[in-house]
């Protein structure tokens, strides 16, 4: 009898699976519809996953569902091709020209050199054209892809006064908190300046680094002096303050950027890209005098931060350094850190560690219960403080919160695609608000695009949620 349950709630949820990702291609034999055009996407399956664009390919298979492409065929198939060595690097460059792949969403690929190989396809015209029309603070307005771009990735993707290419993800890197822990363990600032605050019990917390009271950061560490006080006090109270990867070194060079980011601000910082502006401070920055760049203060910010956090081994796990952790490494020690005697409150991490962790949710809920699931668990990112009052670093004068991202993620089209005007029309859906606010949801990541997350669609987020709280329920009855 328990067999035969087991065998039914498994049918369920392959059924739920089946009907879920009907667009989805992952060499799972997706029968082709011989009357739809058929537009073939590769998808850099990593911690972003593919949810996302399976959803924003439904949508527009239906957009598009009686429209045609191609003759004797009416509607569009979008089939989604997941892989992550094949949609990388050289390992793409080599491949794409003879691929079948129509529109790629690729990471850590050379754009420039695809570009001066002809491998991407001119998507200048879709790139202007206005075409989605929403409001994003000034009312209902009617935006191009050009439009939502700041000016920096215009000079980025424009070559030679032509777009060959777009941003595709953009996850901030930085300091990851457990927000039930903080809150069990009491571990925000009072506004008094103690460290026994709770958001949960109502308590009156710190106005947090951004100053403003009644904000997202209230509660914790405005400066750098206060972050170093709270891990004192993580841990007095058993708690080990931090883990990242021992392996992959990105996280902690990111974190570092961040710090060096915040302490400058946008500005700033900025102008190690460009040798060509004024400072804060009123000094002009061009090519002849653009080392004094070399001497920014945010700099030893950062080698600061690192010192006070590795100089004392009892502030990381001691995982976080042995080659053997990797990043989802890192993600399990952390999540199932708070079922030990020795909880770990925070992560160095991008912005999409929870998407690309729902595997250990998942097998935590199996093992420990519904509480532990993804969507359940909170999690917060936290500011980097501010440096005021730390000997040996100048006071920080940039008051902005800046974060920190990385553009090593593009979407383009393959230039060999005997499909361009459909692959166009996809690609810009993408970047249209419905889509962006899709991907947000989806992944917990930016994409650097101007747009807003819609009501609707944090609608669909809770629902998600629940669901997956549903499938790890009956995961935990098997």
């Amino acid at each position: 009898m328990k067999k035969s349950i087991y065998k039914i709630i498994s049918v369920i949820i392959c059924l739920l699976i089946t009907l879920s990702f009907t667009s989805c291609n992952e060499d799972d034999g997706e029968k082709i519809d011989p009357t739809k055009t058929q537009l073939y996407i590769g998808n850099y399956n990593g911690g972003l996953g593919y949810t996302w664009l399976q959803k924003a390919g439904d949508l527009f298979e239906e957009k598009y569902a009686n429209v045609s492409f191609q003759s004797g065929k009416t509607g569009v198939q979008i089939m989604i091709d997941n892989n992550k060595d094949n949609y990388t690097g050289t390992q793409l460059m080599s491949s794409i020209k003879t691929a079948r792949q129509d529109v790629y969403f690729t990471q850590d690929v050379n754009y420039y050199d695809a570009v001066a190989n002809n491998l991407f396809a001119d998507i200048s015209d879709i790139v202007t054209e206005k075409f989605d029309s929403v409001d994003l603070g000034e009312g209902v307005k009617t935006y191009s892809v050009e439009d939502k771009l700041s000016s920096e990735l215009k000079n980025y993707f424009k070559v030679d006064g032509k777009y060959y290419g777009l941003p595709f993800a953009s996850p901030i890197y930085g300091i990851v908190y457990d927000v039930d822990l903080f809150n069990q363990k009491r571990l925000y600032f009072l506004a008094n300046g103690e460290v026994t605050g709770s958001k949960d019990k109502g308590d009156v917390l710190s106005a947090g680094s951004d100053g403003i009271q009644g904000t997202y950061d209230d509660g914790l560490p405005a400066t750098w002096e206060q972050f170093k006080v709270l891990m004192r006090k993580m841990i007095e109270r058993g708690l080990t303050p931090f883990t990242w990867s021992g392996l992959y070194t990105y996280q902690r060079q990111a974190f570092l950027q961040s710090v060096w980011v915040s302490y400058e601000g946008y500005n700033d910082f900025m102008l190690n890209n460009s040798f060509s502006g004024t400072t804060d401070a009123g000094v002009e920055i061009n090519n002849t005098n653009g080392y004094l760049l070399a001497s920014q203060e945010g700099k030893l910010a950062a080698l600061t931060a690192a010192y006070d956090i590795v100089s004392d081994t009892k502030d990381y796990s001691d995982n976080a350094f042995k080659t053997s952790q990797t990043h989802t490494g890192a993600q399990e020690e952390y999540l199932f850190s708070t079922v030990t005697d020795k909880p770990i409150a925070m992560l160095l991490e991008g912005g999409y560690w929870e998407n690309e962790a729902k595997g250990t949710f998942g097998d935590m809920v199996t093992m420990y219960g519904s509480e532990y699931a993804y969507g359940t668990r909170r999690f917060g990112y936290m500011p980097i403080p501010k440096f005021i009052g730390t000997q040996g670093v100048t006071d920080q004068t940039n008051t902005k919160t800046a974060l920190n991202s990385r553009l090593n993620a593009t979407c383009s089209i393959n230039a060999s695609t005997s499909k361009m005007k459909l692959a166009k029309l996809f690609l810009q859906y993408t970047c249209s608000n419905e889509a962006l606010s899709i991907f947000n949801v989806e992944t917990g990541t930016t994409r650097n695009f101007n747009y807003v997350i819609s009501a609707e669609n944090y609608a669909k987020c809770l629902l998600m949620l629940r669901a997956f709280t549903i499938y790890s329920k009956l995961r935990k009855t098997r």
